[in-house]
């Protein structure tokens, strides 16, 4: 991939030579045709005609290099931000798998729970605390899982 140091620099050198070129052949377009008004010749036409199309193709190329240097950098930034958005999204993804996780690690705690107090190796009182502690643990998980995921279509 170029880079964008390059890009820059080769522009801008093309941009500067094609100004120099746009000066030198106005300058000497000038002084040509202050020389032909005066002495008259052969070469008068000719030579207008070469230092209009330096003139004309230097402030082209310049045009073309400054239309091509803004389309670059429009496009780099696009690509930037398209990498943001990918790492955003990674970062998302993430985050919504490890809290799916969690959320299966206090199901699962939660039915251990129930397991133990139907076969009375834990007493009432207790498991209704736990159960309660793991239902309030579990709707937090899915508030925070209901927020990802609609962040998560936002980037879509």
């Amino acid at each position: 991939m170029i880079d964008i140091k390059v890009v820059t620099l080769s522009s801008l050198l093309i941009i500067f030579t094609s100004v120099f070129f746009i000066h030198y052949a106005f300058n000497n377009f000038i002084s040509v045709t202050e020389y032909c008004a005066v002495k008259g010749g052969d070469l008068c036409l000719p030579t207008n005609l070469l230092l209009l199309f330096l003139f004309s193709f230097s402030f082209v190329l310049a045009f073309i290099m400054v239309i091509e240097t803004t389309i670059y950098f429009m496009f780099k930034g696009l690509e930037v931000l398209a990498h943001m958005s990918e790492a955003r999204e990674k970062k998302l993804k993430s985050a919504i798998e490890s809290l799916e996780k969690k959320k299966g690690e206090i199901e699962d705690a939660k039915k251990a729970v129930q397991k133990k107090y139907f076969n009375r190796q834990i007493d009432e009182e207790t498991f209704k605390k736990l159960k309660q502690k793991y239902n309030t643990e579990i709707v937090d998980i899915e508030i925070k899982l209901t927020e990802l995921k609609k962040e998560e279509l936002k980037l879509w």
